[in-house]
């Protein structure tokens, strides 16, 4: 091959190639530009989130979707939303943070959801301290109570809405505080709700099949067209619910508590009941069902009559169960006939009433039993 010829190529190859590397660099210096205009936009947007000026939050709030198409931003946005989503005091920009958190995609929203209920659970143990050392008796005027109240709301709206817009399974709400959450029409299958409390949730055409209801507490929820096929419902607390149209498989109910439940008449559950055995008719005037913790131990409370309990606890070691009735006294209750003949007496310190409509309290105080020295114990309170 001629010499010039070859030389000739050898140019036009290398200008092709710095022509190349050239572009490459210009388009790296591009989105290194543009990263720090998308940078420079979210930090502005955030500032604007922080301003006195409600209107400025509210304008800044509805922009901030437009930053779940950055992949580098995504994440950031998300984060700072969930923390104002927890941190803003004005309830319509609460909401307004909640429609810009529900158009990320579905990976950020269960992303979201994790970090909601996370925050469910903090702040309920962080309120129940408070409760405690400030011996209130409701939530309508100490100033360390009631922002913390609003947290909880809030991140309660938050899961309720992500469920029913997406189809989440397998997600972990155990011991969430889920009081009155609207879930209708939820998928929610094999979802881990054990000792999480549901009382008067709406739980219409919710999917709950092969869900973990072990002692969770349903009192009075409003149960129609719900799906609990397959579901575990050790110790789960049915009474005072409004059941109607229930898909459930046929099995044994008796280790679910179901007095006062109104069960639809020629159904599949009520079927399912009567052939369980299961007196679901008896109601007390006043029945009481109790969510109670000590050290490592959950148990189940609920009314024999007026004045005593039947109680079933499980320890968080192992598959165990103790039973014991509860004699009501001056202050409290005493423990009697113990499976494990750990007979003893719990007294109650403080009630904090958390919904006057309803007559759902948090007690707490402390039991001394036969085995050892005294411990703190609380509880979720319901008369139904």
């Amino acid at each position: 091959m001629d010499v010039g010829l070859v030389s000739a190529l050898i140019i036009a190859i290398t200008a092709v190639i710095g022509l190349i590397i050239t572009s490459v660099l210009n388009v790296l210096k591009r989105k290194d530009e543009l990263n720090e205009l998308e940078n420079k936009r979210l930090f502005d947007v955030t500032q604007s989130i922080s301003s006195d000026s409600e209107v400025s939050r509210s304008t800044a709030l509805s922009y901030f979707p437009t930053f779940f198409n950055s992949k580098s931003l995504c994440q950031r946005a998300n984060d700072i939303l969930v923390h104002y989503l927890t941190s803003e005091r004005n309830h319509s920009l609460q909401l307004a943070c909640l429609d810009a958190l529900l158009k990320a995609g579905k990976d950020n929203l269960r992303d979201t959801l994790t970090r909601l209920y996370d925050i469910n659970k903090s702040t309920w143990f962080e309120l129940s301290k408070t409760i405690r050392e400030t011996g209130e008796v409701s939530g309508t005027t100490n100033d360390r109570v009631r922002p913390l109240n609003q947290i909880l709301q809030i991140t309660k709206e938050g899961i309720s809405r992500i469920l029913i817009q997406e189809q989440f399974a397998e997600v972990d709400l155990s011991e969430a505080r889920l009081d009155g959450i609207n879930l209708q029409g939820a998928y929610m299958e094999r979802v881990n709700l054990s000792e999480a409390t549901l009382s008067y949730a709406n739980l219409k055409r919710t999917k709950l099949r092969g869900a973990n209801l072990d002692f969770a507490i349903l009192v009075g929820a409003y149960m129609e067209d719900t799906d609990l096929t397959d579901a575990s419902l050790s110790r789960t607390a049915f009474c005072g619910a409004r059941m109607r149209r229930i898909e459930i498989d046929d099995r044994d109910l008796q280790d679910a508590f179901w007095e006062g439940a109104f069960v639809h008449e020629g159904s599949i559950l009520q079927e399912m009941l009567e052939k369980s055995n299961v007196d679901y008719t008896k109601a007390l005037d006043r029945t009481e069902v109790w969510y109670e913790r000590e050290l490592d131990w959950r148990s189940i409370w609920k009314s024999i009559d007026s004045r005593s309990l039947q109680a079933y606890w499980q320890s968080d070691l192992g598959p165990s169960e103790v039973t014991a009735f509860l004699i009501k006294a001056d202050q409290g209750f005493e423990r009697t006939e113990s499976s494990d003949h750990n007979d003893g007496v719990y007294r109650v310190e403080g009630e904090y009433l958390l919904d006057r409509i309803h007559r759902y309290a948090y007690v707490w105080g402390m039991r001394t039993l036969k085995s050892g020295i005294p411990s703190s114990w609380d509880a979720f309170h319901w008369l139904i």
